[in-house]
Formats: C-alpha cells, structure tokens, sequence
C-alpha cells in the first residue's frame, strides 16, 4: 500500500476593516500572514509554510509530501462564510526537502 501525501488547507479572506488578504484558518500551527493580493498571499504561504510544517507537524517518514490547497473565504451579508474560490493544490513540500 502506498503513502499518500498529507494535504492541508488554508483558508484565507479579505478584512473588512484593513483591505488586505488574511490567513483566517489553517491546518498549518502558527501560519498568520496577510498580504495585498491574493498572489502576494500564495507567495508568502510558498516562503513559511515548509518550515513551519517541518517544525510543527510531525511527518512519518513514508509521508511523500504536503499538498496544500488555499481557498479563499466570502463573507456573505448575513455573516456566513463560503468557500468560493480555491487555488489548485500544490504539492508545496517534498519530504526529501524537509531532511535537509
């Protein structure tokens, strides 16, 4: 049986109050950015997220990678949040990396 590699979502909106893309929830411990764009937002999720995986997330050795998928957050009018837009995952991590 193969390992499949592990896959976390981050879920990220725009604040009401500062304009800029936030990092709302993630399955990442400690992943709290914000950005102006949402390229800027992948970008920086692309920079911390593999440390803050290799040093907050126990990996089995046998795990291939991590994929993570962002998926941006709409506040409706009546407060309920939708996940509209997703970016296509991406494998962010490879374990061989992760050892070095």
């Amino acid at each position: 049986m193969s390992v499949q590699a592990m896959r976390c979502q981050i879920f990220i909106r725009r604040c009401e109050e500062s304009g800029v893309f936030i990092v709302d929830h993630s399955d990442i411990p400690g992943l709290h950015l914000e950005a102006e764009t949402i390229p800027e937002m992948i970008d920086a999720i692309d920079d911390i997220a593999p440390e803050l995986i290799k040093y907050n997330i126990e990996l089995d050795d046998d795990v291939p990678g991590v994929w993570i998928e962002v998926v941006e957050q709409h506040v409706e009018q009546d407060d309920v949040k939708s996940a509209s837009n997703r970016v296509k995952p991406k494998l962010l991590i490879d374990q061989d990396l992760l050892a070095a």
